[in-house]
């Protein structure tokens, strides 16, 4: 039986008729765009009727009604929704920036690759793409914890740019000189010089200079011609390294109701909004269709979705501008297809909903679609879910959901005591029926009385306003226990068993993400370049696995006096018992190291093999330096001794002319001696120190 799913097969021209219905489907999943509306006005404290002033008015109401309980009463914005959002927030990003990352092969022989794998991710993440990591890892954090759920997109950019070159006529006459007689090249300067070749010059240039006008290239002839000199746009490459783009839920990534896993998805809907310059570029760039640019350039400033950027409502009070004037909407269409071979591939697919087909053909128009290149065959995206509570993507509960509970009540608990305040300084006054109104109440006026009493202040509440304070610290405390925030009457242990369950999730998005990067390094960086960021001449090979990767952290860590007090037992108790070398102290170094300061870590430390190789060098110049006369330096109890008497014994031992001049020279083999008994001296010293502390010494 044929199928009724019009995605299943993937085809050279796309059924964007059929992409633009699977996208507004994408949009009406249920209710969640008013959940997305519903959370952003709780965390940003938002409804009908506020006003300037922070008070309720029967004029920002709907005609009829008055406000409760008065004129003029409090409306206090409670933003604790926003406060429990950003200290989540900022728990991530500390996670994210002090994590421990390691990367593991997948066979026994991929030690060695592993130091490489490690080094180009820390490049990527900790240097190439610092800020933009940064940026975007905080968003994602920001709306998977608004609206529960959040994607990152994981691809590959590269951005060509053109820069101007000088060139001279006396460096086409030396490439003139240089070229084989009879060739254009050597003919060049003649033609530039004679007024009567210029069209052919011109044509020349057009042919060699990539994406150079006709006006453009004669203008170069003419000042080489003239002026000796001219500025030549030369075409390099701008960008070519991975990119990251975290993703608003039903803004910025939609997909079809029915999707539970995105990585199981039918279809996977991205949009972006570029300006003119951005998508007429992408057509040199990337290879968009040019006529599909020209038409959907002309759809600046309109969406086909209730959804658009002009009404996503502004994060600032009063922000009316219209944000899409001089952009245009375009959707990126990510699907998994069947081939004729029935093969599994994802296809995707660039199109404009505005701009389907041609008017006068009807002929389909999309500005790019094939087969996704990057050799992982996955989706370039991973979902961060708030919570795993079912499979279904959309379904876990945003932090505003859970809290507009909370928020509605400490508002009502606030705005009781400022309404109650108000009636204590100035409470309700007491007029005389026979009064009326007929005299206004104010400072320092004059009020006519004909008997006492006509006018008194109405007796305040007596009571103490406890229930409402009371109230408060309890919302608060279910609060801070309920999303796992430190506070004085919690438990810390309650409090970092949620912090830890919500971090590992965190971190296990984190390795799914680098994943994707690293493959897409492999792919589309040489080789040799990958040897320089890594400094290891190991090759990365595509057709294996993905390495393992491993993201670690330790919520206890984030407090100082803990981990202070931590390295302080690790240093003074547990490395002197350890008299059979269990640990190893590199591996230790380094992880206390990079549990301080991540940072700082990158700078100064160096893996285990660089660490031994750069003691290997020091012995070599110091002896070199001996042979030469000069005395080497000697270092106090220096704890790299026993490793490099064991470097210097091989050295003269191997080297047969090191062995030539300590038998000839006298001066050379004192200053051996006294070299070698330094560093058995410093042996000592940790021997001795380690007897100290046992009683007695190893008898083997």
């Amino acid at each position: 039986m044929k199928s009724n799913d019009k995605l299943v097969r993937a085809s050279d021209t796309p059924n964007v008729d059929d992409l633009t219905y699977e996208y507004s489907r994408s949009l009406t999943d249920g209710l969640a765009l008013q959940r997305t509306k519903t959370a952003e006005d709780v965390r940003f404290a938002r409804w009908d009727s506020q006003t300037s002033d922070y008070k309720k008015h029967a004029s920002a109401l709907p005609e009829g009604q008055q406000p409760f309980p008065f004129e003029g009463a409090s409306d206090t914005r409670i933003r604790i929704t926003d406060h429990v959002i950003n200290t989540l927030v900022s728990t991530l990003m500390t996670t994210f920036q002090r994590a421990q990352l390691k990367v593991g092969g997948t066979e026994s022989n991929d030690i060695s690759s592993a130091s490489a794998m490690t080094n180009l991710m820390r490049w990527l993440i900790g240097t190439k793409l610092y800020h933009e990591i940064r940026r975007e890892a905080e968003l994602l954090a920001q709306h998977t914890m608004t609206y529960g759920w959040s994607a990152m997109f994981v691809g590959w950019e590269t951005k060509n740019g053109l820069m101007p070159v000088k060139v001279t006529m006396d460096e086409i006459v030396a490439m003139a000189g240089e070229a084989e007689d009879g060739s254009v090249s050597s003919e060049l300067p003649e033609m530039i010089m004679d007024a009567a070749q210029e069209n052919a010059v011109v044509d020349l240039f057009m042919a060699q200079i990539p994406n150079v006008k006709k006006r453009r290239a004669r203008k170069i002839v003419k000042q080489l011609r003239e002026e000796g000199e001219a500025d030549i746009p030369v075409e390099y490459v701008l960008k070519n390294t991975p990119t990251l783009v975290a993703l608003k839920p039903y803004t910025e990534i939609t997909t079809p109701p029915e999707t539970t896993d995105l990585q199981k998805a039918r279809v996977i809907f991205r949009k972006v909004y570029m300006n003119e310059v951005e998508i007429r570029s992408k057509i040199n760039d990337e290879g968009w269709d040019k006529n599909w640019v020209e038409q959907a350039v002309s759809t600046a400033g309109k969406s086909m979705d209730v959804n658009d950027i002009s009404n996503d409502f502004s994060t600032v009070p009063g922000d009316h501008v219209e944000r899409r004037d001089n952009l245009i909407e375009v959707i990126y269409a990510y699907s998994k297809q069947l081939n004729e071979d029935d093969v599994p591939a994802v296809y995707y697919t660039i199109f404009s909903p505005l701009v389907t087909r041609e008017s006068k053909t009807g002929k389909p128009l999309f500005a790019k679609h094939e087969m996704l290149p990057y050799n992982h065959c996955q989706y370039p995206f991973v979902e961060f879910k708030r919570e795993q509570i079912r499979r279904r993507l959309t379904e876990s509960r945003s932090i505003p959901e859970l809290m507009g509970s909370f928020q509605s009540e400490l508002k009502a608990q606030r705005d009781s005591i400022l309404d109650r305040t108000s009636f204590e300084t100035l409470p309700a006054i007491e007029v005389n029926k026979r009064l009326g109104m007929a005299n206004r109440i104010g400072p320092a006026v004059m009020l006519p009385v004909t008997k006492q009493g006509d006018y008194s202040f109405m007796k305040p509440p007596s009571t103490v306003a406890t229930t409402a304070f009371t109230m408060m610290e309890l919302i608060e405390k279910d609060i801070h226990e309920y999303f796992g925030i430190n506070h004085p009457q919690i438990p810390p242990e309650t409090t970092s068993l949620r912090q830890q369950a919500l971090i590992n999730n965190w971190l296990t998005v984190w390795t799914e993400i680098y994943q994707q990067m690293f493959q897409l390094c492999i792919q589309y960086i040489g080789p040799e370049e990958i040897t320089d960021i890594t400094g290891v001449e190991v090759p990365l090979r595509q057709d294996k696995n993905l390495p393992d990767f491993i993201l670690r952290f330790d919520v206890a860590d984030m407090d100082r006096d803990f981990m202070l007090e931590k390295l302080k037992i690790i240093a003074s108790q547990i490395v002197p018992m350890d008299v059979g070398g269990s640990i190893e102290r590199n591996k230790l170094i380094e992880k206390l190291v990079r549990g301080m300061s991540p940072d700082l870590a990158d700078e100064i430390l160096t893996d285990q093999k660089g660490a031994s190789q750069k003691v290997f060098e020091d012995v070599k110049k110091e002896i070199g330096g001996m042979m030469l006369g000069f005395e080497a330096s000697y270092t106090e109890n220096d704890p790299t001794a026993g490793m490099k008497m064991q470097y210097a014994q091989e050295l003269i031992e191997r080297n047969p002319k090191v062995k030539e001049v300590a038998g000839q020279d006298e001066l050379f083999s004192q200053l051996i001696e006294n070299y070698m008994g330094n560093l058995q001296h410093s042996v000592q010293q940790q021997e001795n120190s380690k007897i100290g502390r046992i009683g007695v010494k190893n008898v083997t």
